[in-house]
């Protein structure tokens, strides 16, 4: 994840049908940045469509015992369409696809998040596969800059729909709604869950979120509901995030309440832009898991070129672990 929190990317990569394509087109989409300066700002394919997203190319050097070390093709790239129209409403279509493909490993995934789209003044009403709300519009960096560790952040303090996009066997259906008037940014969704596996029960997933801007203070507001088997679960979200001239700080709170294995995530985070290019940054994560509290820290320096792409180093420490990972990377938004 970029450091520069407030631009709210992501990383991620597809793998289209069952071909493992996604180091190809890592590849081809770094080449093609690096070609053309205006990629930078997304790609207007003409005709109502338009295509953006980033890509990376990660190395992972792992402490501790077993495979030591590790080289992703990460990326997430959406693909839109609108009709021409000038009364306001129009008809279209979202599609992001999603994943990764791990060198040494079978950590590999991918999911087609989208659907048809209906855009009016008020927001776009999405009916089909949506993307979480609260994976969108409430953002935060990777600990340490990892991309490859960031469904793990999700299944404690994240989305509860988006790792579902993980496993083949998983079909999720929904309508999601989401818009802006001035300064805020709301959206309101609803998921609707099953798999394959024989027994499977279906799941209900709620999203609320909220997103205020005012001058150099960003605060942030969610909420998921979670339905299965008559039960019940909630996870609340809140965020504040301040960017100034070179400097910016943040917080995220969410938390799970429960009797009986009650989950939490703190994270706090700060960046500085040393020059317009080059910007480090600090994270630190406290989470919640039952009645077991562990710590997690992370630094990041990341060196942006003028034509969106981009060089990145972090640590990720984990003291009660006793490890501290490092990783490197190159990558690509458009």
């Amino acid at each position: 994840m970029q450091l520069k929190v407030t631009k709210g990317s992501r990383f991620g990569f597809c793998i289209i049908g069952n071909l493992m394509i996604s180091r190809s087109v890592t590849t081809i989409t770094l080449a093609l940045g690096l070609t053309f300066p205006a990629f930078s700002q997304g790609l207007d394919l003409k005709n109502g469509f338009t295509l953006t997203g980033e890509v990376e190319l990660e190395y992972v050097h792992f402490d501790g015992e077993g495979t030591n070390q590790e080289v992703y093709a990460l990326a997430d790239i959406g693909l839109k369409w609108r009709s021409q129209s000038s009364s306001g409403v129009s008809i279209g279509v979202d599609v992001d696809l999603v994943g990764t493909d791990a060198t040494g490993s079978e950590s590999d995934w991918n999911k087609v998040w989208g659907g048809l789209v209906l855009a009016t003044d008020l927001g776009d009403l999405t009916i089909g596969t949506p993307r979480s709300l609260i994976k969108t519009m409430i953002v935060a960096p990777n600990i340490g800059g990892f991309a490859a560790f960031e469904r793990s952040n999700d299944s404690f303090g994240g989305s509860w729909l988006e790792p579902y996009g993980v496993a083949d066997f998983v079909n999720i259906s929904g309508v999601s709604f989401k818009g802006t008037k001035g300064a805020l940014s709301y959206g309101a969704s609803y998921s609707w869950i099953s798999s394959d596996m024989p027994g499977d029960r279906k799941q209900e997933i709620l999203e609320l979120v909220a997103v205020l801007e005012t001058g150099k203070i960003k605060l942030q507001a969610g909420f998921q509901q979670r339905e299965l088997l008559n039960v019940s679960a909630i996870r609340r979200s809140l965020g504040a995030t301040y960017t100034g001239d070179r400097f910016s700080a943040g917080v995220l709170r969410s938390e799970t309440p429960s009797s009986f294995f009650p989950t939490s995530s703190t994270l706090i985070f700060a960046d500085y832009d040393i020059t317009d290019a080059l910007t480090l940054g600090a994270q630190a994560n406290q989470t919640q898991i039952g009645t077991f509290w562990t710590n997690f820290y992370g630094l990041t320096g990341e060196y942006t070129f003028a034509n969106g792409a981009f060089a990145q180093v972090g640590l990720y420490s984990a003291p009660d672990y006793d490890i501290t990972h490092a990783n490197a990377s190159i990558g690509f938004r458009f």
